[in-house]
């Protein structure tokens, strides 16, 4: 009887690593298949291969299907009364072209790639670089007889800053903000009378809680 108990205790403890063994294999991810190398033969063909897929090895879009091949970093901008200059860093996945700030009437001069010369070709109108894959660094100058009222720019670059005619154009826009500010005030004073001298002491003019 004895005997019969150990093999009964024995069954039970291999079905129970049975069914643990079972539970542990089918939680177990899935194995990655190993990427099919190309035979030798055929490797000097991989790029004729591809040539033709125009955003092959570029990354997605955020939430998106498409894929882009070239993403522009900051586009620093300095204009004046005669001319002007601009920068801009690139990270380019696949050679390409990639757009510069200007036009055919405000055309990028004296263009330079990671320090060297570059050629800038007209594509479409639009003033533009042919660059291999990798970063990238760009400068270049305008030269006009006046500052123009408009100057184009790529519209893939969300990141622009601009210097307008240096400081003084900025000490003549804030000199004019805070005239036209006062004119404004003294203004609302002779339509609401007591009521907006009352609002002017509990708020500040330009900076919340500050100025």
């Amino acid at each position: 009887m004895s005997h019969q108990r150990v093999l009964s205790s024995v069954h039970i403890a291999l079905v129970h690593a049975f069914v643990l063994l079972a539970f542990l294999l089918a939680t177990l991810p899935p194995p990655v298949a190993a990427a099919a190398a190309t035979p030798a033969d055929l490797e000097a063909w991989s790029d004729w291969v591809v040539r033709d897929i125009e955003d092959y090895g570029c990354p997605l879009l955020y939430n998106a299907a498409s894929r882009r091949c070239a993403y522009p970093g900051r586009l620093d901008l300095a204009l004046h009364g005669s001319g002007g200059s601009f920068s801009q860093t690139w990270n380019v996945y696949r050679e390409g072209p990639v757009f510069l700030p200007g036009d055919r009437e405000h055309w990028p001069l004296d263009v330079v790639v990671d320090d060297r010369p570059a050629t800038v070709i007209d594509n479409k109108g639009r003033p533009a670089l042919t660059l291999g894959s990798g970063a990238h660094s760009i400068r270049g100058v305008f030269r006009w007889q006046r500052l123009p009222a408009a100057l184009t720019v790529p519209p893939e670059s969300a990141l622009i800053t601009l210097q307008l005619a240096g400081t003084a154009m900025a000490l003549v826009a804030t000199t004019f903000l805070i005239a036209t500010a006062r004119a404004d005030e003294a203004e609302c004073i002779r339509f609401f009378g007591d009521e907006y001298q009352a609002y002017m002491k509990m708020t500040k003019r330009f900076i919340p809680f500050l100025f």
